[in-house]
């Protein structure tokens, strides 16, 4: 599952709203859980203006030590700040507390549509650069059926995958099965 965001697709503030584009990678593994990796790009930009840090939207309530992420990062409600500048509303998420264009999760969690936010630390002068999702301006964006997959982005957190059967489930299973195919066939020679 691939995708990307760009133009009016985003919105933001500075040197960014224009000029950076945002895509993912997502992949099955073999155990069923799901990689998504996140990538920011600069497009006409001289200067590098790495993000300092970037909010990915996941459900509240979620166990997120079935989470693993590469780096340090903080999970929590985040709103308009001086560290959000231009947060048009508030969500909950992880944030990743470092400066890079890639981020990466592994989680069991299934992809949905949701949210990000991002800003740049020092970028070289550009003055405050910050980029989300269009989807995020609205307050009811969770349920405003006038937006289209096209405000948003895929992020983690549907269902976790089905638990995978015990051993002792399946022979149960097994056992009932033949059990009533044993029936079904005395029944038939009578």
């Amino acid at each position: 599952l691939t995708g990307t965001r760009s133009g009016n697709q985003l919105d933001g503030s500075g040197i960014w709203e224009d000029n950076i584009n945002l895509s993912w990678d997502i992949h099955q593994n073999n155990d069923l859980s799901y990689t998504y990796t996140y990538r920011f790009s600069l497009e006409d930009i001289d200067v590098e203006a790495k993000p300092s840090h970037f909010i990915l939207e996941l459900t509240e309530g979620v166990d997120t030590s079935e989470i693993i992420i590469d780096g340090v990062t903080s999970f929590g409600d985040w709103s308009l700040s001086n560290s959000n500048p231009g947060l048009p509303n508030e969500f909950y998420g992880v944030k990743f507390d470092f400066a890079s264009f890639n981020y990466t999760i592994t989680t069991y969690r299934s992809p949905v549509w949701g949210t990000f936010y991002a800003k740049d630390g020092d970028a070289g002068g550009l003055g405050k650069n910050a980029i989300w999702n269009v989807g995020l301006n609205f307050s009811d964006y969770k349920t405003n059926e006038d937006l289209t997959t096209d405000s948003f982005i895929v992020r983690p957190d549907g269902d976790s995958p089905p638990a995978v059967p015990e051993p002792s489930t399946l022979l149960l299973l097994g056992g009932g099965l033949i059990g009533l195919a044993g029936y079904y066939r005395k029944r038939s020679i009578k």
